[in-house]
């Protein structure tokens, strides 16, 4: 309790601000590392991207060469293979400008482009469904501070009722008009509520803990945590599966692997090259100056290449192998995702079609027990009552009137998880 104070006296002083689900929303998606790594993967993707298009230009390098040589020999005619020991000294310098441009590969690369194109867009569609399965516990969460704050302003309106209870218990144990086993049923009463309020307390100072972690808001109060806004309740129709995000990222990847295994296939065939070279050269056996200063244009090759790669120790096989099983392993992931999909929205719906049965139910309940408060109230005045029946009766509509703010709650939660799964399904700002 001193601990809870302290907290209070800082944010008192500290101006805690509070906090509605879409702020700790958009914080999230501004600050969330697993968001922004999603994104950033998305970003290297794209440049992967550029790489792999870049294969679709020519290669322009230039290189330049300085030397400096002295031989020895005794002779003109004395030779190691062939190598000639001339003995001479001599400065040359060298300059090549070369190109080297793929003609033809059997359409490997445009496949390879192919493959990452659809890495980016199965990347993108995972970052929406990382955003919104971040924004759906972030839903939870919230829902569950915000039920366990009703149930301690109830429970403590209960403790104060059941302590009533108790002592009235006692006075009438200390008459002599109830037994002992009444009043030990009226203290664990009591007891059980004390405790239940200290576990809420509990969880709800762990949940304070989750939300800050996701959000990236110290959120130290459940104060801090205001209402659902009701700016919109319209429960959206969630698409099949076919039509969702997480089958288009799936499906993206899908598509990845098949290219890339017809990539890899295609480089078992040989490839076309242009390759152009023109060089400058100069030399003079004493300056390096004059060697320099010589340097003119020596001659250019141009010419046709044929790369074909006849054996490199099954990597080819076990590579294709691999990229088959990833096919494979990634139609499963489909499938586990439709059925995952298909249960919650079902899961979904039949809550969302049996929530207004139950906020009737505990709506009747609850004015039901408050009339019955009221006539017992009413009784006792008129002594045809109790005051113990009265103080009972009153716990009861207090119990009901918690069941009737958790079904009003649950509604809300449902309608916005309803949306949230809808943009999960449908909305991707990413693309």
């Amino acid at each position: 309790m001193r601990n809870l104070f302290i907290l209070i006296a800082v944010c008192i002083y500290a101006n805690c601000a509070s906090y509605t689900f879409e702020d700790l929303s958009k914080h999230l998606e501004l600050t969330n590392p697993s968001i922004l790594s999603s994104r950033l993967q998305t970003l290297m993707a794209n440049e992967e991207l550029s790489m792999q298009k870049s294969n679709f230009y020519p290669k322009l390098s230039l290189s330049a060469n300085s030397e400096y040589s002295k031989k020895f020999a005794d002779n003109l005619s004395n030779y190691i293979n062939d190598e000639s020991l001339v003995g001479s000294t001599g400065y040359q310098n060298s300059l090549s400008l070369k190109l080297n441009y793929e003609l033809y590969k059997f359409n490997a690369t445009s496949l390879s482009v192919q493959a990452a194109e659809e890495k980016v867009k199965s990347l993108s569609y995972q970052e929406c469904n990382i955003l919104n399965e971040a924004k759906l516990e972030l839903l939870e969460l919230y829902y569950k501070i915000l039920d366990d704050k009703d149930k301690i302003e109830i429970y403590e309106e209960l403790k104060g009722l059941h302590r009533q209870i108790y002592d009235l218990s006692k006075r009438l144990y200390d008459a002599g008009e109830i037994q002992k086993t009444l009043l030990a049923s009226k203290a664990i009463e009591l007891v059980e509520i004390e405790d239940a309020m200290i576990q809420i307390r509990k969880d709800l100072e762990s949940m304070l803990s989750e939300i800050s972690n996701l959000s990236g808001i110290d959120i130290v109060l459940a104060s801090q945590i205001l209402p659902f806004q009701d700016s919109n309740k319209t429960e959206f129709d969630i698409p099949a599966f076919e039509d969702s995000n997480k089958a288009r990222e799936l499906n993206a990847l899908i598509a990845n692997k098949l290219l890339l295994l017809e990539s890899k296939k295609k480089d078992s065939f040989p490839a076309v090259y242009l390759y152009a070279k023109y060089d400058f050269y100069g030399y003079d056996n004493d300056e390096y100056k004059i060697s320099v200063k010589d340097t003119k244009k020596n001659g250019y090759r141009v010419g046709i290449s044929i790369v074909y790669n006849l054996f490199d120790g099954f990597r080819r096989e076990a590579a294709i192998q691999s990229d088959l099983l990833e096919v494979e392993l990634a139609k499963q992931d489909l499938i586990s995702a439709k059925r995952d999909y298909e249960k919650t929205v079902r899961n979904l719906k039949y809550e969302l079609s049996q929530i207004d049965k139950k906020i009737k139910t505990t709506s009747d309940l609850a004015n039901s027990s408050k009339d019955l408060f009221d006539m017992t109230q009413k009784l006792n005045e008129h002594e045809q009552t109790d005051e113990l029946s009265v103080i009972q009766s009153n716990v009861k509509y207090y119990e009901n009137l918690l069941k009737l703010k958790e079904g009003n709650l649950e509604k809300t939660m449902l309608i916005l998880k309803n949306n949230l799964i809808y943009e999960k399904a449908n909305v991707c700002k990413v693309l």
